[in-house]
């Protein structure tokens, strides 16, 4: 039950990095579907595309590799040399940079319209 609940809680850290994606494209272009179809997109081509570039060394801070953290228990990953905690830290960064754009283009906004 513990093993199970712990995988359960790696997986979902790629929905929650989808969905701030999701809500960065749809404050940024005030368009809801084109948030659902370019983050649903990224969901799914993501593992592509990173093992795609995985024999280049810009495919360790690409966001698609970082986003299975299920790869570190499972023994199955994409780029060598990748620690949790770098990963982890990886995605912190890209939460942190969606977030703000979001916040700011929001402020930016005419809220009157």
């Amino acid at each position: 039950m513990g093993k199970s609940l712990y995988m359960l809680v790696l997986s979902f850290g790629s929905v929650f990095v989808t969905a701030t994606f999701a809500f960065a494209v749809g404050s940024v272009f005030r368009s809801s579907s084109l948030a659902i179809g370019l983050s649903l997109f990224i969901y799914f081509t993501g593992t592509t595309i990173s093992a795609l570039l995985s024999k280049y060394e810009i495919a360790k801070y690409l966001l698609f590799t970082h986003m299975d953290l299920t790869q570190f228990e499972t023994g199955m990953m994409l780029v060598e040399d990748m620690t949790m905690p770098f990963s982890l830290a990886v995605l912190a960064v890209y939460i942190v940079v969606f977030l703000v754009v979001s916040y700011t283009s929001f402020v930016k906004r005419d809220v009157t319209a």
